[in-house]
């Protein structure tokens, strides 16, 4: 499988158009990067994943709000819930685990953004009005793992399905901004170095590509990447009209809607730009160029 970021040109003048320079210079690096957690055979010892992971989602805490810095996190967070879907489908048909843990993350996003235009109040004020699901305890009572192990013959070894509900917990976690940052981390270790999204090692570094240049600006402008990550490498699989891409992009009209009728009434907070258009923000969406919530001044 050949990456759609092979050439250089277009990648830089992407992530350039998108992107703070300090952002964009090191996604940059890490592209021209080989690891050997992504079994490639150009790997050095030198060249640490978790290190530029780590380095990437640091940035994510430079320069921003702490209501900023979690959207945006909760934005991955929710753009990697959907790439998992198949998985958790596939050989949990009967389940509902993913549905919950999206209709959760999507929950929370638009009723900070209520609160936050309509309240006139601050983002801790914020956290404390909203409720938060035990992950542990939900994935419990959902899901007897011992009772689907031992009838469900398609699953192939307890780690695919592990690490693909382990996404969802963690994604649930996300939502606390003491343990963001640490969640986020695991649900990319599931998905990137484990068996979340597919198993074994064939289409590592397509996956993580897809990652880099497509989930990470898209969470930085709190947009839609160009298309869902598949190991299909049909068109038709990377439609941005996929199911996915159609339930992401709803989720997003649904939060600039609540946006939208605040600016029909202008009665707007004083950390709130006036300036905001829907169909503006629409036009974006299909162009992938910078998010609608840039006019929003965050703080």
């Amino acid at each position: 499988m050949s990456s759609i970021w092979n050439n250089s040109i277009d990648k830089k003048f992407f992530l350039a158009d998108n992107l703070p320079s300090s952002l964009n210079k090191l996604l940059i690096t890490v592209y021209d990067r080989h690891y050997e957690e992504l079994y490639e055979p150009e790997a050095t010892r030198t060249n640490c994943l978790q290190d530029d992971l780590d380095e990437i989602l640091g940035l994510f805490n430079k320069n921003s709000s702490q209501i900023l810095k979690q959207f945006r996190y909760i934005w991955m967070a929710l753009i990697l819930a959907f790439a998992v879907e198949p998985t958790v489908k596939y050989y949990l048909p009967d389940y509902n685990i993913s549905e919950d843990t999206i209709n959760q993350l999507s929950s929370w996003l638009k009723k900070t953004i209520f609160k936050l235009i309509h309240k006139e109040t601050n983002f801790n004020k914020v956290l404390e009005q909203i409720e938060f699901i035990d992950s542990s305890d939900n994935l419990d009572k959902s899901l007897d793992l011992d009772n689907i192990f031992s009838e469900d013959k398609k699953i192939p070894s307890f780690q695919v399905i592990y690490e693909a509900l382990d996404v969802y917990k963690n994604a649930v976690e996300v939502l606390d901004p003491n343990q963001s940052l640490e969640a986020l981390l695991n649900i990319l270790d599931d998905c990137l170095e484990g068996y979340a999204i597919f198993p074994g090692s064939h289409g590592r570094r397509e996956l993580f590509d897809w990652w880099l240049l497509e989930v990470v600006p898209a969470s930085w402008t709190i947009s839609v990447p160009r298309y869902m990550y598949t190991i299909n490498d049909s068109v038709e699989e990377r439609s941005p009209i996929s199911g996915q891409m159609a339930r992401l992009q709803e989720i997003m009209t649904e939060m600039l809607s609540i946006m939208s009728n605040l600016n029909s009434k202008k009665t707007f907070p004083p950390n709130i730009s006036p300036h905001f258009s829907l169909k503006s923000f629409e036009i974006n969406v299909k162009t992938q160029n910078k998010s609608a919530f840039n006019s929003i001044k965050w703080t």
